[in-house]
C-alpha cells in the first residue's frame, strides 16, 4: 500500500552537520557500505559546478561546503521522503527523479547542487535521500573556495563574489508546495502504471479524519539500537498493551465527545480539496548531471 512521508530538515555547520559525511552515508560509501545498512539502489548528482562535475567527484562538492561555508553557515537541505511500493525500481527512479528536478531550483527557475540516493529500506519501505545546496548554480566560472564565498552586492558583477545563497526554501509555503507536489507526482506515478492506490500528503484533520491515530515511528536512534542488537525503550513503547489500551480509551472518549457536539447542532467541517498544482514544463538535466541507474 502506498503511504506519503516527507520529511524536511536545513543542516548547518553551527548544528554538527558534516555534509561529506552526510552524502557518503546516503550513498553507502566507506564506513557506511558495511552490512546492515539497505542497500543504495541508485543515485544522482546534478547542476553541480564544473569543480565538482563528474562520476568520481560525487562527494566533491560537499567536502568543499564543510571546508569553506562559514562557520554558522547553512550547509545543505535535506529531504527523506517515501516511494510507492507499487512501482518499479526503474519507475521509482524516475518518479524520484521528477521530483527532484522540480525542488532543485529557485522560485525563478535557476538550478541548485543537489545528490539524490535512493534506499531499498528494510521491511519494503522503499525511499529517497535528497541533498540540496543553497547555492544557486548561475552559470559564473569559480573555484571551489571562492564559491562559498559571500555574494557579490545586488548590481555587482555576480562573477565577483562567491555562489548566491537562495532564500526560497525557507518559508513554511515552500514546504507545503513540496508536501503537495510530492503527491501530485506520485499520484501520476501510480495512475500511469495502473494502480488504484493514491497518497494524501495532508494531515488526518485536513482529510476529516478523526478516527484514526497518526502513524508512529521508531525514529533513527531507536533504529540503530535495534540493528546492533540493543534494547529500545521506545519499541517497547510502541509494542506496549499500556499504549494500546490507552489508545482505545482515547478513540472511545473522542468518539463520545463528538455525539455530544453533534446533539448540541455541531456538524463537522466538509474535507477540503487539495488545489492542484499548475508547474511548469520540467526542463533537461544540465550536462554536469551524474548518473547511476536503478538497480533492476
Amino acid at each position: 500500500m502506498a503511504i506519503f512521508h516527507l520529511r524536511c530538515r536545513t543542516a548547518s555547520r553551527a548544528g554538527g552537520a558534516s555534509a561529506a559525511a552526510s552524502a557518503a552515508y546516503i550513498l553507502r560509501l566507506g564506513k557506511y557500505g558495511k552490512a546492515g545498512l539497505d542497500r543504495c539502489i541508485f543515485s544522482q548528482a546534478g547542476n553541480m559546478p564544473t569543480w565538482a562535475s563528474g562520476g568520481r567527484n560525487r562527494l566533491e562538492y560537499w567536502r568543499a561546503a564543510d571546508l569553506h561555508e562559514r562557520a554558522n553557515g547553512r550547509l545543505f537541505k535535506s529531504l527523506e521522503f517515501a516511494l510507492p511500493i507499487e512501482l518499479s525500481p526503474a519507475k521509482q527512479f524516475d518518479l524520484a527523479l521528477q521530483f527532484c528536478e522540480r525542488v532543485a531550483r529557485t522560485d525563478e527557475g535557476v538550478p541548485l547542487p543537489f545528490l539524490l540516493a535512493g534506499h531499498e529500506g528494510k521491511g519494503g519501505n522503499p525511499h529517497v535521500h535528497l541533498m540540496v545546496s543553497e547555492r544557486v548554480n548561475d552559470g559564473c566560472d569559480r573555484d571551489s573556495k571562492k564559491w562559498f564565498t559571500r555574494a557579490a552586492a545586488r548590481g555587482k558583477n555576480p562573477a565577483g563574489g562567491g555562489a548566491r545563497k537562495t532564500e526560497d526554501l525557507k518559508p513554511q509555503e515552500w514546504l507545503i508546495k513540496t508536501r503537495a507536489l510530492l503527491a501530485e507526482l506520485t499520484n501520476k506515478a501510480l495512475g500511469r502504471a495502473g494502480f488504484a492506490a493514491r497518497v494524501d500528503h495532508r494531515s488526518l484533520v485536513d482529510q476529516g479524519i478523526v478516527n484514526r491515530e497518526p502513524g508512529q515511528h521508531l525514529g533513527p536512534t531507536a533504529s540503530a539500537r535495534l540493528r546492533r542488537g540493543e534494547p529500545s525503550r521506545r519499541q517497547d513503547y510502541l509494542n506496549s498493551d499500556d499504549r494500546r489500551r490507552r489508545k482505545r480509551e482515547i478513540d472511545d472518549e473522542a468518539r463520545q465527545v463528538e455525539q455530544e457536539l453533534v446533539s448540541l447542532g455541531w456538524s463537522p467541517k466538509p474535507t477540503p480539496h487539495p488545489v492542484p498544482i499548475q508547474s511548469k514544463s520540467i526542463q533537461k538535466m544540465s550536462n554536469s548531471n551524474e548518473f547511476e541507474t536503478p538497480s533492476i
